[in-house]
């Protein structure tokens, strides 16, 4: 029973809304991969390399509040990795790495200019 309201929910939620949610969750996603990476996940090191509380830390990585550009950048700074990337330029863009939450496929996806797509 509370799994068809939840799924009556999700049926009922705007797509922006879904896709908000989803690319949050990519951008916590990631954030959390990079700080295990550089920082053995551990907060107070991340904290001590951005001049911050861990408390304020940990406040990022709840997932609670959204993130600003600026803030994105402190993090990119502290960890030396990108952790969003922009597509620019108009015609075809080529992606050389997708990220599926929890996993990562290494390949190479063209999109065209019309919209369609080639995974080589």
């Amino acid at each position: 029973m509370k799994l068809n309201k939840f799924h009556k929910v999700i049926k009922n939620t705007p797509v922006e809304v879904r896709e908000d949610i989803k690319f949050s969750m990519d951008v916590l996603d990631r954030i959390h991969e990079l700080l295990d990476i550089k920082f053995g996940g551990k907060q107070k090191l991340l904290a001590e390399k951005m001049g911050k509380s861990e408390a304020e830390i940990s406040k990022l990585l709840s997932g609670i509040q959204n993130y600003t550009t600026k803030t994105l950048m402190k993090l990119q700074a502290a960890f030396g990795e990108p952790i969003i990337a922009v597509c620019t330029g108009s015609g075809d863009s080529t992606f050389t790495e997708v990220k599926i939450t929890h996993c990562v496929v290494k390949s190479t996806l063209e999109i065209t200019g019309e919209g369609s797509m080639n995974e080589t």
